[in-house]
């Protein structure tokens, strides 16, 4: 009408309820991605339980969980399992598995071991420190390092080989013991005799560098690989007694006697070799080749019998050479175990394997099976399976320690 004005109402519009459903169904999505990968990312809220066949069919004698991930592979002494994880050291009784003590080590997930020896226990720990604590009741009687004098013979392998390490980091790779002595090799660095109770250093000897050398020893004498040199030195006063080359070592030394083991890469073929350190005469020697693998990392030394672990599993005659047998098992597994008449090897998956000491015939294999399909988890196969009694310890699962009776 003529003079009136118009006037324009506003109500309330109506839902969209379809960008509704769609906002709601995108909200439930993004909350259930979330949640799984929380679980994804983290190994304890993923329920998990061992699935074990053959020897491991019987429930585990007991059972411990760490609060955080476990670094390093057990040792034992006496009646006690000593665990290293990223936080702490735990001391477990092994035959109840309840905890004894716990102190703080902060151990690295690419570098750390733990050694034990009397009323000892060494760990190395994160950034390369080693500790020393008591057995009996944990308490810390000296942790360090090496300082500032850190000079390579080749820098660049420092930096190649650790790059998110600082130019002095050098992680311990062995030690071993005699007469309240720990003698200690680092990566590219030096070998070390620490008196075990104070801390203090006895003795020192540089190592050549790009140099992962271990050290074994009878008491008298330190064996120890510098590459393609095998040295003995007086664990007394470090003097070098003699030296040799042998070739590339790439493994663990294992010491019978006076018949030294090692794994070794030799200019014209790669080896496991026997040699009396008496006379430093080779004894025996078998080709890779001869075992149609690339390499034997890990050996073990039991009644006569020699076991290699890497790209396989053999028993060798520690006498003479010969090969007993080897599994069809393909590696990388860790160093094997021997318990009676079993030797267990980890496998790469973080499955426990039981092989016949005699015959290398399967008899049994553990693993974890988790309630998450996507989420199995997996430890380093470095971390195997030791023994207390007639009990076979064994970490898995990231957190969890086992103790079976097989």
């Amino acid at each position: 009408m003529p003079g009136q004005r118009n006037s324009l109402k506003i109500g309330s519009p109506k839902p969209n309820w379809l960008a509704v459903a769609i906002s709601v169904i995108l909200f439930v999505c993004l909350g259930m991605v979330t949640i799984g990968l929380v679980y994804l990312r983290s190994p304890y809220l993923v329920e998990t339980i061992p699935a074990g066949e053959g020897v491991f069919s019987t429930h585990p004698v007991w059972t411990f969980e760490t609060a955080d991930t476990i670094v390093a592979r057990p040792v034992v002494q006496g009646s006690r399992v000593f665990i290293q994880t990223s936080q702490n050291l735990y001391a477990l009784e092994a035959t109840t598995g309840e905890l004894a003590w716990s102190a703080e080590s902060l151990g690295d997930p690419n570098d750390s071991k733990l050694f034990a020896y009397d009323d000892f226990v060494l760990a190395s720990e994160r950034r390369a420190p080693i500790a020393t604590f008591t057995a009996g009741a944990g308490e810390l009687l000296w942790r360090h390092s090496p300082q500032g004098d850190f000079q390579p013979t080749d820098p660049s392998a420092v930096t190649a080989t650790l790059e998110y390490a600082p130019p002095n980091y050098t992680p311990v790779q062995s030690v071993t013991f005699a007469r309240d002595i720990a003698y200690v090799t680092r990566f590219n660095w030096k070998l070390t005799a620490y008196d075990l109770e104070r801390g203090q250093i006895i003795w020192e000897a540089s190592l050549p560098g790009r140099t992962f050398a271990t050290v074994v020893t009878d008491g008298d004498t330190l064996y120890v690989d510098t590459g393609r040199i095998l040295k003995a030195y007086d664990a007394t006063t470090g003097t070098v007694l003699w030296e040799q080359d042998v070739g590339e070592v790439i493994g663990k030394l294992v010491l019978d006697g006076s018949n030294l083991y090692m794994s070794c890469a030799l200019l014209d073929n790669n080896c496991i070799l026997s040699m009396d350190v008496e006379t430093q005469a080779l004894l025996w020697e078998v080709d890779y080749d001869t075992l149609g693998v690339p390499e034997i990392f890990h050996l073990s030394f039991n009644e006569g019998g020699l076991y290699g672990a890497g790209d396989s599993l053999v028993a060798i005659d520690a006498k003479n050479g010969n090969i007993l047998w080897q599994s069809d098992l393909i590696g990388p597994l860790g160093p094997p175990t021997i318990l009676d008449d079993k030797v267990y090897v980890k496998a790469e998956d973080s499955t426990l394997y039981a092989f016949d000491i005699k015959n290398g015939r399967l008899e049994g294999r553990l693993s974890m099976k988790s309630s998450l399909p996507l989420r199995q988890p997996r430890d380093s196969e470095e971390y195997g399976p030791v023994v207390v009694d007639d009990l076979l310890i064994v970490p898995l699962g990231g957190n969890r320690v086992y103790a079976y009776r097989t």
